[in-house]
C-alpha cells in the first residue's frame, strides 16, 4: 500500500458522512415522511438497530479479504464474467448516485444563494471540481471533506437554532397512530441509505488499519443522527400538524429551513 495515499479509518468515517450523508441527510426525508408520516422518527430508529445487526457482515468481508483492493480480489477468487457484471453494476449505480447528488446539491444552491445564476454554469463548475478532486489522491479528497464537512455542520447547527422558535415537538405524538405498517413499509429509504455502508469496502485497500466493528457502528450512529436531526425539525412544524399535508407535497425539505431562516 502507498503511505502517501492512505487515509485512517477516522477519515474513512467523515467521509462516509459526506458522500452517505447526503442521502440521508437531504434525499430521503420528505419519503419517509410521506411514508411513515410522524412516525418517520422511529423507522430512522429501527432502520439504525438493524443496520447494527448486519454490518458484521462488512467486517467479516474485509478480514477475508485481508483488506485488498475489492476488484483485485474477486478477479483473483471469482468467475471473470461474474466480477465484470459486479463492477458493472456499482459502477452504474455510483453514476446514478452521482448525477442525484449533483442535482440535490445544484439545486439548494440556486435557490439559497444564486437565484440568477444559470444551472449550466453551476454544473460545469462544480463538475470540472469533482473531477479536479477525483485525479488527485484519496488523502487529498479527505482533507478537503474535512473542511467541507466542518462548514457543513457547522451551518446545519446554525439553521436548526435558527429555526428553534418554530418548532413544536409535541407534535411528535400520538405514536403509531396509523400503526405499525407505513413504520415498516419506509424501511426501505432510510435502508437504501444506510446499506451504502457498504461501499466502504471498496475503499479498504486505501485503509493500513482492518475496519472494525465499532467503527461501522459509528459511523451508522452518525448516519442515523444526520437523518433524525432535520426529520423531528420537520415534523415538529406547526404547519405540518395533524396528517402532515404539506410536508407531504414538498420535495427539497431541507431547502425550506434555510428559507424559513431568511425570511425569519
Amino acid at each position: 500500500m502507498n503511505k502517501s495515499d492512505s487515509i485512517s479509518v477516522f477519515q474513512l468515517i467523515l467521509l462516509s458522512m459526506t458522500f452517505i450523508g447526503l442521502k440521508t441527510h437531504v434525499m430521503l426525508i420528505s419519503p419517509l415522511i410521506k411514508t411513515a408520516g410522524r412516525d418517520a422518527w422511529i423507522t430512522v430508529l429501527l432502520t439504525c438497530l438493524l443496520t447494527l445487526i448486519w454490518v458484521p457482515l462488512l467486517v467479516y468481508v474485509n478480514k477475508k479479504t485481508n483488506g485488498e483492493h475489492l476488484f483485485q480480489w474477486m478477479k483473483k477468487h471469482m468467475n471473470k464474467s461474474f466480477t465484470n457484471v459486479v463492477i458493472f453494476l456499482i459502477i452504474a449505480y455510483l453514476t446514478i448516485m452521482e448525477i442525484a447528488t449533483l442535482r440535490e446539491t445544484i439545486t439548494w444552491i440556486n435557490i439559497i444563494f444564486l437565484q440568477r445564476t444559470p444551472l449550466i454554469i453551476l454544473v460545469l463548475l462544480f463538475g470540472f471540481t469533482c473531477c479536479l478532486l477525483a485525479a488527485t489522491s484519496i488523502r487529498t479528497i479527505s482533507i478537503v471533506n474535512v473542511f467541507l464537512l466542518f462548514f457543513i455542520v457547522l451551518l446545519g447547527f446554525f439553521v436548526s437554532f435558527t429555526n428553534f422558535q418554530f418548532k413544536d415537538y409535541s407534535l411528535l405524538q400520538p405514536v403509531l397512530e396509523n400503526g405499525y405498517f407505513p413504520v415498516i413499509k419506509s424501511i426501505v429509504f432510510q435502508g437504501s441509505g444506510m446499506v451504502e455502508l457498504l461501499l466502504l469496502l471498496f475503499l479498504q485497500h486505501k485503509v493500513p488499519q482492518p475496519i472494525r466493528y465499532k467503527h461501522l457502528a459509528v459511523a451508522a450512529i452518525l448516519l442515523m443522527g444526520l437523518t433524525l436531526g432535520p426529520l423531528i425539525i420537520h415534523l415538529n412544524e406547526p404547519s405540518h400538524e395533524v396528517n402532515i399535508p404539506l410536508v407531504q407535497t414538498k420535495e427539497h425539505l431541507t431547502t425550506e429551513q434555510w428559507l424559513l431562516h431568511h425570511l425569519n
